[in-house]
């Protein structure tokens, strides 16, 4: 069973954007949080919302603190399967995204911003259906956005399958881009993560690893 596992995990990075497979953390990241939701959430802690209660035909929204205008990125979401309701996206909005209200068309999705219904699978950008993702599934309870704000592209993935391209032709303008969720689904617990900056490795990460470690070898002086 073991190789078998090892084999599906190899696949699916063979996949996945050669970047995603070495992010760069710092300890700044740290500090990042959902920072801003509408009334019907509760937080829970730094990377957790609950939503305790919300208007017949009303969807709420929250919203990551660090923002992006370039660069590669890894953003993780929680959002499990049976807590999603009309309304359950996930995307990118700028600071003027609305995250909270009867008119969908001015949440995430709508004018500048980016979204994936989770529950009907339409691929939203300015109010217009571009494409269903992904084919024949929905996201898992778990998955993370790969975010390649350089090339254009919003990919999605999970630890054991790639689900492919969302969107291309993200566009990065003045105004920043957040990682944004919505919902609809009273006691839904919608979490968000940054995972960090992705990273082009060339060769084998492990070759690379024994490199370093065969310098520091030599480097050790003889008695």
């Amino acid at each position: 069973m073991g190789t078998c596992a090892s084999i599906a995990v190899s696949d699916v990075n063979a996949l996945k954007p050669r970047w995603t497979h070495a992010v760069q953390f710092r300890d700044e990241f740290f500090r990042d949080k959902i920072s801003a939701f509408s009334l019907g959430f509760r937080p829970i802690n730094n990377n957790t919302v609950e939503l305790i209660g919300s208007e017949k035909n009303k969807i709420d929204g929250a919203r990551w603190s660090r923002s992006f205008s370039s660069g590669r990125h890894v953003i993780e979401f929680i959002y499990p399967v049976h807590l999603r309701a009309s309304g359950a996206r996930v995307g990118l909005g700028t600071v003027n995204t609305a995250l909270g209200g009867n008119d969908v068309t001015k949440l995430v999705g709508g004018p500048g911003s980016y979204a994936v219904d989770l529950l009907t699978r339409k691929v939203i950008h300015d109010n217009k259906v571009v494409t269903r993702f992904p084919q024949q599934k929905v996201l898992p309870d778990w998955f993370f956005m790969y975010l390649d704000i350089d090339e254009g592209t919003m990919q999605f993935g999970s630890d054991t399958e790639f689900f492919g391209t969302a969107y291309s032709g993200v566009i990065s303008t003045d105004e920043p881009l957040y990682p944004i969720v919505t919902g609809s689904k009273k006691g839904a617990i919608i979490g968000i993560v940054y995972r960090g900056k992705g990273k082009e490795i060339e060769g084998p990460l492990r070759k690379k690893r024994l490199k370093k470690i065969s310098n520091l070898v030599n480097k050790i002086p003889l008695k």
